[in-house]
């Protein structure tokens, strides 16, 4: 799970490097994909991928991505200690976007 946090990490400055738009739309796949297989994981039984990791990505810009995820795959829906973070999130960002 550690290899998810990495790459994370360094598709960061790689990224901003291209813009905002295309930031955000790498990260959001990127965070959809971690939410993905983390489902996929819950159902097999098999390790999952860390809930921090999962929040960080919805942090760094994935949490619009992250919910229409949570909702498709019905994923962590049932978990308020999970999702209120997930909206809290979002609307933080979307501040930051309307403010800056």
């Amino acid at each position: 799970m550690i290899d998810f946090l990495i790459i994370l990490m360094l598709l960061c400055p790689v990224l901003l490097f291209f813009g905002i738009p295309v930031y955000l739309l790498v990260i959001g796949l990127f965070t959809a994909l971690l939410f993905a297989v983390d489902k996929a994981a819950a159902c097999r039984g098999k390790s999952r991928i860390p809930e921090k990791i999962l929040l960080l990505g919805c942090a760094m810009g994935g949490a619009p991505f992250a919910l229409v995820t949570m909702i498709i795959c019905r994923h962590k829906i049932a978990k308020p200690k999970f999702y209120i973070p997930v909206f809290f999130i979002i609307f933080v960002q979307a501040i930051l976007l309307i403010f800056i």
